[in-house]
């Protein structure tokens, strides 16, 4: 499933704004150096979904170049994010058996096992992205972590199956092809970015991630060490923007312009509320409004993104159980100050906004693809499994599954 030229794992996150691209050396004790990197500005994606897939290209290639620059090397193929609202998880097992002999579980037993888990009927419009193992059984004995190199006569694995929208994940992977590069693997991006920004700890407590982005918001909970539920608000930092937009009636730039130099949640926190000249759009007319009219805007929306949140949360019942708090991610709201103040007048649940250390000096924009790197350096060599992905091997292995996933099920069901 995850391909690794040489030692050296590069991860592209393809954002609503920019497209960030890490690459990594990683060795075989999962230990990574970052040695380039490389953003790009990126507008063919609206609401989490590409709907210019030249422009999107063109994002994907100039991020990986910039990279390959800054690394001094050239690569092939790449691991991706996939948001959590293009994303079905299910849980499944997968079994193999060595006919009642004992013998070493190898990286291939392991590749087998994780591949007889997917071996299920899917949704026409879904398709099979990752295969999330949460414990590994031999003979009956579980809460194995990884199995390579135990001896056994049965080896099992409990998992979660990762289905993607096939039409989010085939632009992914023509956008990406079309930028000249090959698709080895697909990462579910809250575990991504949850490899940078929470600890062990606080994924087994219970803690809550928040990303907000240009385009929209995932929230992802994590509990005893697994991601047990996700979702997605199509709201982030553009909406502020247009809120801005439609509100002052001004132009884009000049309201995302007013957005970063007064980055304020609340009006409550405007120490001096000054009168402030801007032009309205399509004239070239002065008109003179209070900060606080800008302000007002941001925290409106601001408040909705929580608002909305906080009403997901206790529809689903996992409120209760964010033990470990609130920790917010992405650039949408990142800089404006107070957001996390809003959020925990809503949620009523203690928040921070995560302060990474980063390596090589990246930047926040670059959390997520320094997940992506992260995420697959921690990999067994079994789960490394070597399987290049494109958009024609893609649709032949739906039309696989959906055409025998049942007669699989019911010979798996006699042989056990």
């Amino acid at each position: 499933m995850f391909w690794l030229y040489n030692d050296i794992i590069v991860g592209v996150d393809i954002g609503t704004t920019k497209v960030s691209t890490v690459i990594a050396k990683a060795n075989r004790q999962s230990q990574m150096e970052v040695i380039g990197y490389g953003i790009s500005e990126c507008s063919g994606i609206k609401k989490g979904l590409i709907v210019d897939i030249e422009a999107v290209a063109k994002a994907v290639r100039n991020s990986i170049s910039t990279a390959e620059r800054t690394a001094n090397c050239r690569v092939n193929a790449v691991h991706l994010a996939l948001s959590g609202m293009h994303m079905l998880m299910v849980p499944s097992r997968g079994q193999i058996n060595f006919e009642g002999n004992m013998k070493e579980i190898t990286p291939e037993d392991v590749s087998r096992v994780l591949k007889d888990a997917k071996s299920f009927d899917i949704p026409y419009d879904r398709q099979v992205v990752d295969v999330i193992p949460n414990q590994y059984i031999i003979d009956g004995y579980d809460e194995i972590v990884d199995p390579t190199g135990m001896m056994g006569a049965v080896v099992e694995v409990d998992a979660d199956v990762v289905l993607g929208s096939s039409i989010a994940t085939q632009s992914l992977l023509k956008s990406v092809e079309k930028a000249g590069y090959q698709v080895a693997g697909i990462v579910v991006e809250a575990l991504a970015t949850s490899e940078v920004i929470l600890s062990e700890e606080e994924k087994e407590l219970g803690v809550l991630q928040v990303d907000i982005g240009g385009g929209k918001t995932d929230y992802s909970f994590f509990k005893g060490g697994r991601l047990v539920h996700y979702g997605s608000i199509p709201i982030g930092g553009e909406h502020i923007t247009n809120d801005i937009v439609i509100g002052l009636k001004i132009a884009y730039n000049e309201a995302d312009r007013l957005k970063k130099q007064f980055p304020l949640s609340q009006k409550s926190l405007i120490n001096n509320d000054q009168s402030i000249t801007i032009y309205s759009i399509g004239e070239n007319k002065q008109k003179i409004i209070k900060i606080s009219d800008v302000i007002e805007l941001i925290e409106d929306r601001v408040s909705e993104i929580f608002k909305i949140l906080d009403n997901r949360l206790t529809e689903s019942g996992i409120k209760e159980q964010i033990e470990a708090g609130v920790v917010l991610v992405g650039e949408g709201v990142y800089y404006i100050a107070g957001s996390e103040n809003v959020a925990e007048r809503f949620l009523q649940i203690p928040t921070r906004f995560v302060s990474p250390k980063l390596p090589a000096n990246l930047k926040l924009s670059y959390i997520t693809s320094l997940g992506i790197v992260k995420y697959v350096a921690g990999m067994s060599l079994g789960e490394r499994d070597v399987e290049i992905l494109n958009h024609e091997k893609v649709n032949e292995e739906v039309t696989e599954h959906s055409e025998v996933g049942l007669l699989n099920k019911f010979i798996n069901f006699w042989k056990k």
